[in-house]
């Protein structure tokens, strides 16, 4: 899709009639309304809408270097070519859910602080110069809970099929995402993003 920003993209997985009907349910009525094309060029347009709507001073996004998942990865991409375009300052907070090289991230029990991810090359952070700092968001008790209620919607997170209610098979204790989310703590590494 980035190699060829103009093509369309058929969905891979979902077989739609009309794969832009979900943007009718968007609450910004540019992208609401907005002719939908499946293309890394207007994925990078609609990113840039929300920047221009919204002006944040902070971005939170999936670090592309960091999160061995594809999709968090290409995503966190058009954001970058979205803050290129849109030419203003703000700080981008970079995070791993799949940490490359090593999926236990984050190690230890729930109720543990958050470390460094691991990095899959073994330079760690000083090699990588998009990096300025590091900042750990402290969560209250009720914030945690919120995350696990939040991680129960993921159906597929669940131990058993919510259509028929069979088995299925769960995740290695260690790759548990319930272990993984809810911690005390977010850790993000930041970037300066000069416009």
């Amino acid at each position: 899709m980035q190699k060829n920003p103009f093509d369309s993209v058929r969905p891979k997985y979902a077989e739609l009639e009309e794969p832009g009907y979900f943007r009718s349910f968007n609450f910004c009525p540019e992208l609401r309304n907005r002719v939908f094309e499946s293309s890394w060029r207007n994925l990078v347009a609609d990113i840039l809408i929300e920047l221009e709507t919204f002006r944040p001073d902070i971005v939170v996004t999936t670090h592309p270097w960091l999160d061995s998942h594809l999709d968090h990865q290409f995503s966190a991409l058009a954001l970058v070519d979205a803050l290129e375009r849109w030419n203003q300052d703000c700080a981008i907070y970079l995070y791993t859910n799949h940490a490359s090289g090593n999926e236990m991230y984050p190690f230890g029990p729930r109720d543990g602080m958050m470390g460094l991810p691991p990095w899959a090359d073994g330079r760690g952070v000083r090699h990588c110069h998009c990096v300025d700092g590091l900042y750990s968001h402290p969560l209250t008790k009720e914030t945690q809970r919120q995350k696990l209620v939040a991680l129960e919607a993921h159906h597929d997170l669940r131990p058993f099929n919510i259509f028929d209610g069979s088995e299925v098979i769960e995740a290695p204790p260690g790759l548990n995402y319930y272990r993984r989310g809810g911690r005390p703590n977010e850790l993000f590494y930041v970037s300066d993003f000069a416009g």
